[in-house]
């Protein structure tokens, strides 16, 4: 685990999004961003590996690693 996660991309602002239009979910986990440009993010995940379900049960990811979800809107 590290105390920042840069994921590359294309077009993060190209409609005119910003950082508060992004969310990046590690597993259950939010990952709040920390840094924006058009062709990258840096957000900064948790300080502890998530669980594999949420509080109401529901499964956040069925690997041995957490998925890392990027969504925007």
């Amino acid at each position: 685990y590290t105390s920042e996660l840069t994921i590359h991309g294309a077009n993060f602002t190209a409609l005119g999004h910003s950082s508060n239009d992004i969310f990046v979910h590690i597993g259950c986990e939010l990952c709040p961003i920390i840094y924006l440009q058009a062709d990258k993010l840096i957000c900064q995940p948790p300080l502890y590996r998530p669980k594999k379900y949420s509080k109401n049960n529901r499964l956040c990811y069925d690997s041995e690693h957490p998925w890392i979800i990027v969504t925007i809107d």
